[in-house]
């Protein structure tokens, strides 16, 4: 079993202004329904004017969920929030995290 945290930052340039909020919510509630997968929305989207996503997920086969994690960033684009402008995710197996704690 494998788990996967990827955040997606969107470009501000791209972002549709004044309904950045409305529309987190929105593609998070689309993510979830679509992707079964946890969906946070941005804390720094009024502090610094960067919107961003936070998504886990898990999976049986690492290149499985990989190839979902595409998908998912894909699907973000053509929701019309904005393009991506960076990609942070963390793909590890769940085993070998336990293994590190003992």
């Amino acid at each position: 079993m494998h788990i996967a945290i990827m955040k997606l930052e969107f470009d501000p340039e791209t972002c549709a202004r004044g309904q950045d909020r409305k529309m987190l919510r929105e593609t998070s509630q689309k993510i979830r329904e679509r992707f079964h997968c946890a969906v946070c929305t941005s804390s720094t989207l009024e502090s610094e004017g960067i919107a961003s996503l936070t998504i886990a997920m898990f999976g049986d086969r690492q290149d499985r969920l990989s190839q979902h994690l595409d998908k998912l960033a894909d699907f973000c684009e053509g929701t019309g929030i904005g393009r991506v402008s960076e990609e942070l995710t963390f793909l590890e197996d769940l085993e070998s995290l336990f293994e590190l704690s003992e």
